[in-house]
């Protein structure tokens, strides 16, 4: 299995879901989403997505969605 197998891109998944869908800080995006640190979620999204998580964010518009104490 490749560094970017199904679990990665399962956990990249929810990832992009929390982000554009609540408000929740990108290190609380992070650890709810199985990511062992806010480094491995940037570097997985920039490589395959072609940016970081919180560009992303400002991209699809999040942020303004359900807000959570999490």
């Amino acid at each position: 299995m490749t560094k970017h197998g199904p679990e990665k891109i399962s956990t990249r998944g929810r990832a992009q879901l929390f982000l554009e869908r609540t408000d929740l800080p990108i290190k609380n995006v992070c650890w709810l989403v199985g990511f062992n640190n806010t480094e491995q979620m940037r570097v997985v999204f920039q490589r395959l997505l072609g940016m970081a998580p919180g560009e992303y964010r400002n991209q699809r518009g999040g942020g303004r969605g359900i807000h959570s104490q999490i």
